[in-house]
């Protein structure tokens, strides 16, 4: 059950750790057009997440209720016919298509499993292997880091941006067990004093990697994860000080031994400053959103405001922002149907972190909450499904649970 509650993590993480393993390994990911690799491997875990919920369902032990209804069969069905009714009309990308179709599977697929699967089998049970994980993106991160001294960002040859985000994700999930990880059953490695002086050394890393990266979006999210934690925390005091410390610490440190790689620190930080510091028509044109935008709106309104469909729209640019994705795709009643939907997400984990304490869930859920403002896509974004399924079918146990008490 251990092997199966750490491949259960890994999926909401596996695009991280593949980059994270090649950049430690030495390997350098060249794209799906030079290696199959990357699709291998997250079709292998897809595939394992998938068959490991349905023989659960099978067996009885994950509910054929509306959750399951809705979102192991309903979803995929209408995605599916989606994809026929589109392409069948339409003179569309056919590679594109099925190259999407499958990431829907290997990432939103599988991330609407796992969301099931661990509100069945209790989110506290899984937390634990949260530390792995961390650990092995944040040595990928030093590494990434040191070879950005060569002008190198990236981490086992993905961009820029997904450095970013690691480092900006890792820092949130450290940050997290940090402040409240003496809640949770862990690993006895990383109880203890000393393991919390390795894990404040590993968010100087983390800040130092997110702003070697030059990454605007995982800035953001490494700023808004900090501040929100440290306004819910007991600990600001002490955290805030031992950080700044650590963090001078490293620069004093660094400027003697790395002047190139504070070189490359300045240079990358200016970058990130100077966007977030713009006024808002000069971030879009530092960002190069202006012209994104303009052209989504511009297709948006060649639609009456009623979409374009799902795959279709993939075929245009990516908006580089959620709601102007959904209403691209399905029109202002879609955009309408995931504003609500974002209310009751919002609404439901803050229940659970206030009553609950299931902090954990924050930095799961703020990751594609600022990534989907910035970059990407929803449609194949693990961790936006994942929180998305668990939060209902964790709803629709407690309802049934409640029911059956009242009977």
């Amino acid at each position: 059950m251990n092997f199966v509650y750490c491949v259960f993590v890994l999926s909401l993480v596996a695009e991280f750790l593949f980059f994270g393993v090649a950049s430690i390994v030495g390997y350098t990911f060249e794209g799906s057009e030079s290696s199959p690799i990357y699709k291998i491997f997250m079709s292998m875990v897809g595939s394992f997440v998938i068959a490991v919920v349905w023989l659960d369902v099978l067996r009885g032990r994950i509910k054929t209720d509306s959750c399951f209804w809705g979102i192991l069969v309903a979803l995929p069905l209408f995605v599916t016919a989606s994809y026929f009714l589109e392409t069948g009309c339409y003179i569309l990308n056919m590679d594109m298509m099925r190259k999407n179709l499958l990431y829907m599977v290997c990432f939103s697929y599988t991330a609407c499993c796992a969301g099931i699967y661990v509100a069945y089998h209790q989110l506290k049970n899984f937390i634990k292997y949260f530390d792995i994980m961390m650990v092995i993106l944040t040595i990928s991160l030093t590494y990434a880091t040191a070879a950005s001294i060569t002008g190198i960002s990236n981490v086992g040859g993905a961009s820029y941006q997904v450095m970013s985000y690691m480092a900006g994700f890792t820092f949130c999930l450290n940050m997290c067990m940090i402040l409240w990880g003496d809640r949770y059953e862990r690993f006895s490695l990383f109880k203890g004093e000393r393991w919390n002086v390795i894990a404040y050394c590993m968010l100087v890393v983390q800040l130092l990697s997110c702003l070697v990266s030059g990454g605007r979006g995982g800035f953001v999210l490494l700023l808004i994860g900090g501040v929100y934690m440290l306004y819910r925390s007991r600990k600001i005091g002490r955290l805030l000080v031992l950080g700044i410390l650590a963090l001078v610490t490293a620069i004093v440190a660094g400027s003697f031994f790395e002047s190139d790689l504070f070189a490359k620190l300045q240079n990358s930080t200016a970058r990130t400053f100077n966007y977030l510091n713009a006024e808002s028509d000069e971030v879009m044109e530092v960002s190069g959103r202006s012209g994104i935008f303009e052209h989504t709106i511009k297709v948006i309104q060649e639609d009456n405001y009623m979409g374009r469909g799902l795959f279709r729209s993939i075929q245009e640019i990516y908006p580089h922002n959620f709601f102007l994705e959904v209403t691209e795709q399905g029109g202002v009643l879609y955009l309408l149907f995931w504003i609500v939907m974002l209310v009751f997400l919002a609404r439901e984990i803050d229940s659970m972190i206030v009553h609950e304490h299931l902090y954990i869930l924050f930095p799961i859920a703020i990751y594609p909450a600022v990534f989907l403002m910035f970059s990407g896509t929803y449609t194949i974004t693990s961790m936006f499904w994942f929180v998305i399924c668990y939060v209902w079918a964790k709803r629709n146990i407690e309802e049934s649970e409640l029911s059956y008490n009242e009977d």
